[in-house]
């Protein structure tokens, strides 16, 4: 694979970034998103509507959190191939959602729902595969629970 050639300053940007995810409140919501396993759409707006609440304060903050990161590659303000190799958490976030998210995004009343995660992968080569890929992985590992 070639690599778009990065800068020292996409270099340090990343890295801050990346020091972001290990704040102590982003390592909570993060925490709780690893464990937030969503069957159907009720389930995900049971949570993003209990305004208030502090699972609703995690579900904000980590899709806001990835939405707002991936607009820097979108927008070339840090180099994409050095973003998504140190980033792929995104990634996670977009398929925990991708099987009902056109309908979520419907009820939600948010067309824009994770918009800017699905772009970052469908123009990334090879991300669509890694997402569909991670898709199955989390449907199994559903599956595997019941």
């Amino acid at each position: 694979m070639e690599y778009s050639k990065a800068t020292t300053a996409d270099a340090d940007l990343v890295v801050r970034l990346f020091e972001l995810r290990r704040e102590p409140v982003m390592r909570q919501a993060r925490n709780w998103f690893m464990q937030f396993q969503p069957k159907t759409v009720d389930d995900v707006l049971k949570v993003a509507n209990a305004y208030g609440t502090q699972e609703n304060a995690y579900f904000r903050q980590i899709t806001s959190f990835w939405e707002t990161l991936v607009t820097l590659p979108l927008h070339q303000a840090v180099n994409r191939d050095l973003f998504v190799e140190w980033n792929g958490e995104f990634i996670f976030v977009y398929a925990k959602f991708y099987p009902f998210l056109a309908e979520l995004r419907e009820k939600m009343g948010n067309p824009g729902f994770l918009q800017r995660c699905e772009q970052l992968i469908a123009e990334t080569p090879g991300l669509k595969e890694f997402a569909d890929t991670m898709v199955k992985r989390l449907a199994q590992m559903a599956a595997a629970r019941h």
